[in-house]
C-alpha cells in the first residue's frame, strides 16, 4: 500500500512540474490503460495546480493571412476570406492533399485561312469561318478615319496610268486642276492665239492706204487679249482703233474698247504692244469686231494682230 501511494504521488508530481509525464513500466502494470503523454509539434503542455494546459500554436506551414486581389485591389482584409470560388467558362479548380491547381484555358487553337480570327463566346473558334476582307464576310462603308493618311492637304485617292493594277495611290493635282475645301475645280488652260487683219491699197492704186477705214470680222473664238502687234510698209506713222459690239449690231467709234489707247507706230515698220489699259479685253465668239485705220502718213500696206489667250 505505501508503494502505490508513493507512485501516484511521484505521478502527481511530474504532472505538475514537466511537460511530459512519463510511466515507468512498473507504474503502468499498476495503472493498466495509462499512456505516455507528449507535446507534439505546436503543441505545448503547461502543467498547473491540479491541471494539465494543452494548446496549438502556428499552423501546418500555410499562410496565416491571405491577401485576395482584383488587379491590385484589395477585396477586403488580409486573413477574412474564409472561401474562395473560381468561375467562368471552362475554368477548373481542383484539390490534391494541401495542394490546390486552377486551370484557365487558354485561347484556343490557330485558326486557318486567310483574314481575322473568328471568336466566339469570348473564345477564338478555329472551326469557324475567318472573317476574309476578300469575300462577302466583309459589309458596310469602312470609315475614312480608317485609311491612311494623306502626305498633304490638296491629294486624291487613284492609281496612277503606269501601275497598272494594284493598291490605291496618292494622286497630286495637275495644270488647271485645285481644291477648295472638298470641292475640286478645273479651269480651262489658256491657248495661245490671235486674230490678224491686213489692209493694203486697192489694186492699181498708188499711195498711201486712205483713212479713215474699217474692216469688219466676226470674232472666231473666245478671247482673253492680251496685247497686240502691227507692221506697215514702208516705215510710217499710223493710229488704230478696236470697236467690239455683240452681234448682229456694227460696232462703231462709240464701242471702242482701245481707252484712247490705240495701237500706233511713229516712223517705224512696227510696233508692239498690250491691252492692260483697254476698257474691254474679253471678247466672245460670234460678236462683231473691227478694225479703224484712224490715221497713215505713208503705208500702202498695214497688218495689225490682236494677240491673247484662246478659251
Amino acid at each position: 500500500m505505501t508503494q502505490l501511494r508513493q507512485r501516484v504521488e511521484r505521478l502527481e508530481h511530474l504532472a505538475t512540474n514537466a511537460a511530459s509525464v512519463s510511466a515507468t513500466a512498473n507504474d503502468l502494470a499498476n495503472f493498466p490503460g495509462n499512456k505516455n503523454l507528449v507535446a507534439g509539434a505546436n503543441i505545448t503542455l503547461t502543467p498547473g495546480t491540479g491541471t494539465l494546459t494543452i494548446a496549438g500554436t502556428g499552423g501546418g506551414g500555410g499562410q496565416a493571412a491571405i491577401q485576395f486581389e482584383d488587379e491590385g485591389t484589395p477585396l477586403g482584409a488580409a486573413g477574412t476570406v474564409d472561401t474562395v470560388d473560381f468561375v467562368g467558362a471552362g475554368v477548373t479548380a481542383t484539390r490534391v492533399g494541401d495542394a490546390v491547381t486552377v486551370t484557365i484555358p487558354g485561347s484556343g487553337t490557330v485558326p486557318t485561312g486567310t483574314g481575322f480570327t473568328h471568336i466566339t463566346a469570348g473564345v477564338q473558334d478555329a472551326a469557324a469561318k475567318s472573317v476574309d476582307l476578300a469575300t462577302a464576310d466583309v459589309t458596310g462603308d469602312l470609315p475614312y478615319a480608317n485609311l491612311v493618311p494623306a502626305t498633304a492637304a490638296s491629294r486624291l485617292l487613284g492609281r496612277g496610268s503606269a501601275g497598272g493594277a494594284g493598291d490605291w495611290q496618292e494622286v497630286t493635282l495637275g495644270t488647271g486642276l485645285s481644291l477648295s475645301g472638298t470641292v475640286l475645280n478645273a479651269s480651262i488652260i489658256p491657248t495661245p492665239g490671235s486674230i490678224t487683219i491686213s489692209v493694203g491699197a486697192q489694186p492699181g492704186v498708188t499711195g498711201a492706204v486712205l483713212v479713215p477705214q474699217v474692216i469688219y470680222l466676226l470674232v472666231p473664238a473666245n478671247y482673253a487679249l492680251t496685247g497686240w502687234e502691227v507692221a506697215c510698209s514702208p516705215a510710217a506713222t499710223i493710229s488704230i482703233d478696236v470697236w467690239y459690239q455683240t452681234f448682229p449690231t456694227l460696232p462703231t467709234i462709240a464701242n471702242s474698247i482701245t481707252a484712247t489707247n490705240y495701237i500706233t507706230t511713229t516712223a517705224a515698220a512696227s510696233n508692239t504692244g498690250t491691252t492692260g489699259s483697254w476698257s474691254t479685253t474679253a471678247i466672245t465668239r460670234g460678236n462683231f469686231l473691227a478694225i479703224s485705220l484712224t490715221a497713215n502718213d505713208l503705208a500702202t500696206y498695214v497688218m495689225v494682230q490682236l494677240q491673247g489667250d484662246k478659251a
